[in-house]
């Protein structure tokens, strides 16, 4: 399925974005949804270029356990329902408009152009790691994309953490073979570790989906930094 341009849907997004305290400030940003009804979604937290945060609210919707962790409070919502629900935009500097961060129309242009070409390297690698279902994509806004998950990029802070990595990079579709697309990636922090990324990929590929005990993580940082880098 090719993702469709500007589809009418109603995302209301959480606005909160002020209150964090972001590892990575400026760039493509992520937030999970919860659908509340047929083409309405809600933020179950700001978006943010700090993919961390994406660990947090999987952790707490896996335990049952808030946390607090760089401006985030995170509560049990009940988000996952067989599907992960993705927002995804550009994201300039905090208090900023996107004049103050010179790579805003580059990334967005590369996220809205490329859709089609992120989606099929991301449904390669579903595909590789014999993922049950595609991640599908839908344009929403000039600067905003909706994603929808199948239920196995939730499973972990790993997988999660993956799937934005991926995103982040194949927006770029710099070849059409998703390993290279992410070493030829123009995100520059992210190319460093393409590398490390690439060979867990491999792993799973040769062992399966890695399998984690959420509830036996303790410490709120702990939580936030467990992403594919640490796995």
């Amino acid at each position: 399925m090719k993702p469709k341009k500007k589809t009418k849907m109603n995302i209301k997004l959480d606005e909160t974005r002020d209150v964090l305290s972001e590892g990575r400030n400026c760039g493509i940003g992520f937030a999970l949804l919860k659908k509340t009804a047929e083409g309405f979604f809600e933020g179950a937290q700001p978006i943010s270029p700090c993919k961390d945060y994406l660990n947090d609210v999987v952790y707490t919707e896996h335990t049952g356990k808030p946390i607090g962790v760089w401006g985030l409070k995170t509560k049990v919502m009940k988000i996952f329902d067989g599907n992960a629900h993705m927002a995804i935009s550009v994201c300039p500097y905090q208090g900023e408009d996107a004049t103050k961060h010179d790579t805003f129309e580059v990334e967005r242009e590369a996220m809205i152009n490329n859709l089609s070409a992120c989606q099929k390297l991301m449904n390669t690698i579903e595909d590789r790691l014999k993922i049950d279902g595609h991640t599908e994509m839908l344009q929403v806004t000039d600067n905003l994309v909706y994603a929808q998950l199948p239920k196995e990029w939730y499973g972990s802070t790993w997988l999660i953490s993956l799937w934005s990595f991926m995103f982040r990079n194949f927006i770029y579709a710099a070849s059409e073979d998703p390993f290279e697309a992410m070493l030829k990636t123009k995100d520059s922090g992210d190319s460093m570790s393409a590398k490390t990324v690439i060979a867990k990929i491999k792993k799973f590929e040769k062992e399966g989906l890695p399998k984690q005990d959420l509830a036996s993580l303790t410490g709120s940082h702990t939580i936030h930094n467990c992403g594919i880098i640490s796995y």
